[in-house]
């Protein structure tokens, strides 16, 4: 296996920073709004958009930092590209809304045969919402930053790390497991 630089126990650091920071965030937002800060209902919508900024820049930047500062490689390490043609930037915008259609679909189905099932907190808010530009900053980190975030942590950091440790079959199963 090829060895890369940085080490499994850098997985490790970088959620337990995300885990002291998102504490922090949270206590801070429960004393400006209420102890029920956890389910979403009670904060205003800047309030998602800086927990998804604060998400993004842990999962994205610290990853990024570790690989390029500490040890001194490229970002292209962990899978980033500084360049996206524009041709893989419509695949992705058409594979994106493939799949939406798809899981409205099956949620469709699944609710026709078993009734309506829980609802989501996010969801609940932004059916709650009657601002166009409240629903978009609602929207927006769930749309935008988590995803990007996650993809980088685990499919680029977490993933390469495992991949070049533990090979390809053990590196998608414990990344998969670790991200479900």
């Amino acid at each position: 296996m090829e060895n890369t630089k940085w080490r499994i126990l850098d997985i490790f650091v970088v959620l337990a920073i995300y885990a002291v920071v998102m504490t922090v965030l949270y206590g801070i937002g429960a004393a400006l709004f209420g102890t029920d800060i956890l389910d979403g209902l009670n904060s205003p919508p800047w309030f998602s958009v800086l927990e998804g900024l604060v998400e993004f820049s842990v999962f994205v930047f610290l990853p990024v930092l570790i690989v390029t500062r500490a040890y001194k490689t490229k970002v292209k390490e962990i899978g980033l590209e500084t360049l996206v043609s524009l041709p893989a930037v419509w695949v992705g915008i058409f594979s994106g809304a493939v799949l939406w259609a798809t899981v409205l679909l099956v949620n469709y189905l699944i609710e026709s045969v078993f009734g309506p099932g829980p609802t989501h907190p996010d969801i609940e808010r932004l059916s709650a919402t009657s601002s166009a530009i409240d629903y978009l900053l609602l929207s927006f980190p769930v749309l935008i930053l988590t995803p990007i975030s996650e993809e980088v942590y685990a499919r680029g950091f977490v993933y390469t790390i495992l991949r070049k440790r533990y090979g390809i079959v053990a590196a998608m199963v414990a990344s998969s497991v670790l991200f479900a």
